[in-house]
């Protein structure tokens, strides 16, 4: 197997790997699931294994930080493990992968001065990763084989996505409840403290509003909408949006234990229930 096939046969590049553990997820709890909206970059025509590596590291980190960082958080935790009897190496081996993931992005998304002590410690961890698929030179200079580095990171995909398959086997073979109660409270906090998500539908609906009234369309942000909702006070409430983002909050945990809860709860479906009163905005 070639790169290119390795890499579209990883979670990295394989949005459907991820679709696949989000139905399993939903086997567990018809509310549950892994990551939301996944959309990996694709990869450029005829690209070198430097740019599939970079690219891949991007990828997954959007997989574990913006579509579901509770996997990382509460699926990959001591408490999850412990519940599951699952040995404490192979959460280990996913953290320190995590960890990488991490490391080598921030390394190349960011200013990262080696005068600042952390920076140091991202660059190290980074630099440490990379190096390890090195070899000297007749110089004595050192040169990254890209291509053992792309295949050690697919493995490494490859395992974190197959654990999590495991984890959630496990889970459903044992019924633990304590591991879907840790999950869905998880999911809660993500909705009750990203006020983004609550933007998102919320824009949707202003733009309904303006279609209907045939009003023009064009230069929206976060603050038109706040604007919008502000405009929508109710009493003598004076910043409307901020009371009504509280509302929405103490909706989250409701609706996400009431029968009317999406399943699989995710995030826009989820928010279309919380914001229906907006509706009349």
């Amino acid at each position: 197997m070639n790169i290119i096939q390795a890499a579209q046969n990883s979670i990295a590049f394989n949005a459907n790997i991820a679709e696949e553990l989000n139905a399993k997820a939903c086997q567990l709890d018809s509310r549950l699931f892994c990551f939301a909206y996944y959309e990996p970059t694709s990869l450029p025509e005829n690209p070198d294994n430097y740019t599939i590596f970079y690219l891949s590291v991007l990828n997954i980190y959007g997989l574990l930080w913006d579509c579901g960082a509770f996997v990382k958080d509460t699926i990959f935790s001591q408490s999850t493990y412990s519940s599951l009897s699952r040995h404490h190496s192979t959460l280990l081996k996913c953290k320190k992968f995590f960890s990488i993931v991490q490391a080598v992005r921030n390394n190349i998304c960011h200013n990262n001065s080696g005068r600042l002590y952390f920076n140091s410690v991202t660059k190290s961890l980074s630099n440490e990763y990379i190096s390890k698929q090195s070899t000297a030179s007749g110089d004595g200079k050192s040169i990254i084989d890209w291509t053992s580095l792309c295949r050690n990171f697919f493995n490494e995909c490859n395992a974190f996505s197959g654990e999590l398959e495991t984890v959630m086997k496990l889970a459903s073979s044992r019924s633990i409840q304590r591991v879907k109660e840790m999950w869905l409270l998880s999911i809660e906090n993500w909705y009750k403290q990203d006020e983004h998500l609550l933007l998102h539908v919320l824009a949707e609906r202003y733009i309904l509003k303006q279609r209907a009234q045939g009003l023009p369309i064009n230069n929206i942000n976060e603050s038109t909408i706040r604007r919008w909702i502000d405009s929508s006070k109710v009493g003598d409430t004076t910043d409307f949006y901020e009371s009504y983002r509280d509302m929405c909050a103490k909706r989250v945990s409701n609706i996400l234990n009431s029968k009317d809860c999406p399943t699989p709860a995710m995030p826009l479906e989820f928010f279309g229930h919380v914001t229906r009163d907006a509706s009349h905005f």
